[in-house]
């Protein structure tokens, strides 16, 4: 936030290579903003160098997917520091203010996204400045631009669901600085309903700059720049966001219109087996690329569960959130060898764990279950259950449990709780719906009364003054 550099991450002889290959390089050097614009090449690294980015530790590559975020939730019976904690020691992470592992790196997650907003920032000023005469090649422009606004959406929209109240108890509340410009100047903390109206404007200019995207999810060696789309902001990625910001303010129209765009045309369809796609990324609409995961999370997740650092759960606790004994059994989230791997009293999630090249390196950052959720939350009561029961067939839950036409909205909300919780196991997106519901409790809670889903402005931005309070 400090400089006017771009991090260039990638260098251009890597727009030659496949999607898998663009987030070889981490960051090494930095180049001037008008040296890396001086062409083409240089706008696709820099967009591409912000995608490498996002799959760094620090932020969606551990601590905002299966890392800080789960652990909040108390996913697994033992994580991060190789003993089975206490209640009382796994209510310390809530102690924001003193726990040096929270404080620490909740500084990490708000430093390095707003550094990655910042080069999004200085990509859609470039863009703005010179691409009409630079980006020459068609639909370049608009792809790069598109993805460039979705970026700076997707990343805001995330710290105002760590950083921001519980929206619908309390949305003027002020909470982020807003910035969209190229600058270091401080700025005041906006109110949440302001940042979603920028965070809808940002990404309705995306949908509208990517309308003519060809959606191509496979490998094109004839343009590689416009294939894989799937590990990239695409049209339909956008669209599904839209969908996820409108379900978070509570906006159902909106939310139905999107989630149900996405799920009949995005030309996706639920996975119905996952022991080689064990991301369930033919479902994902929006995906980042680990490069080499399997060593990179060689501590938290091996082919094995009888190491204590890894993120293992335990029988009680499988057995409990995927409903072991009444509908469960044969649930592909959680059977041995597709959602699980199934050890003596110790289970380890598959999700990273593909022995199949062409699956594995995958985090999935937005996939089409999510908008069948949405769906089953927004629509008509009557009509909800259609939702909730294709999901729950495809993931291998008998017919014979499928859930009736006639719920009440208390049994909806406890349904749709129990998927998302399955559902996006080392994923992150349960602890945003706990929040949003302003859920007082939940599956291993350890604490009465979870008051704690709202995180902290850093000490160091308050203190050296780069937000105004």
């Amino acid at each position: 936030m400090k400089r006017l550099i771009f991090a260039l991450s990638i260098s251009t002889q890597l727009l030659l290579m496949s999607c898998e290959s663009w987030i070889d390089v981490l960051p090494k050097t930095e180049v001037k903003s008008k040296e890396i614009f001086s062409n083409e090449a240089g706008f696709k690294s820099a967009l591409i160098g912000i995608y490498a980015r996002m799959t760094q530790d620090e932020t969606y590559g551990k601590n905002l997917s299966y890392g800080y975020i789960e652990e909040l939730t108390h996913r697994y019976d033992n994580y991060h520091t190789g003993i089975i904690p206490t209640d009382e020691q796994r209510a310390e992470i809530y102690d924001y203010r003193n726990h040096a592992y929270s404080k620490n790196i909740q500084s990490t997650i708000w430093k390095e996204m707003y550094k990655t907003i910042a080069n999004i920032n200085n990509l859609v000023y470039n863009i703005e400045l010179s691409g009409d005469e630079i980006l020459i090649t068609p639909n370049y422009r608009e792809i790069i631009a598109g993805e460039a606004y979705a970026l700076r959406a997707f990343h805001y929209f995330d710290l105002l669901r760590l950083w921001g109240p519980t929206y619908s108890l309390d949305p003027t509340s002020k909470t982020l600085p807003w910035r969209n410009t190229v600058g270091n100047e401080k700025i005041e903390l906006s109110a949440a309903n302001d940042l979603i109206e920028h965070i809808i404007s940002d990404l309705k200019k995306a949908e509208q700059l990517l309308s003519n995207d060809n959606m191509n999810y496979e490998r094109d060696n004839e343009n590689i720049f416009l294939s894989k789309r799937g590990f990239r902001l695409n049209l339909f990625a956008v669209k599904a966001l839209l969908a996820r910001v409108y379900n978070y303010t509570g906006d159902k129209e909106n939310a139905i219109r999107y989630a149900s765009e996405v799920i009949s045309n995005s030309k996706l369809t639920l996975v119905n087996n996952n022991s080689v796609d064990a991301p369930f990324s033919k479902e994902a609409l929006f995906s980042i690329n680990v490069h080499n995961m399997v060593e990179h999370i060689m501590n938290d997740w091996k082919n094995t569960v009888t190491l204590d650092t890894e993120r293992w759960i335990s029988t009680d606790n499988i057995r409990t959130v995927y409903e072991y004994s009444t509908i469960g059994v044969n649930d592909i989230r959680y059977r041995s060898g597709y959602g699980f791997i199934h050890g003596s009293g110790r289970y380890l999630n598959r999700k990273f764990l593909s022995s199949d090249l062409n699956y594995q390196n995958i985090i999935p950052m937005i996939r089409l279950s999510e908008m069948y959720l949405i769906m089953a939350e927004s629509v008509a009561l009557g009509e909800s259950y259609n939702y909730l029961n294709t999901l729950r067939t495809t993931r291998g839950i008998s017919r014979n449990n499928n859930i009736g036409t006639s719920i009440t909205e208390e049994q909806r909300e406890s349904y749709i709780n129990k998927e998302y919780q399955k559902e996006f196991f080392a994923e992150g997106q349960w602890f945003y719906y706990l929040k949003r519901k302003n859920k007082n409790t939940f599956h291993r809670s350890p604490v009465e009364n979870m008051i704690y889903y709202r995180l902290p402005i850093p000490d160091d931005e308050v203190e050296f003054g780069n937000v105004n309070q």
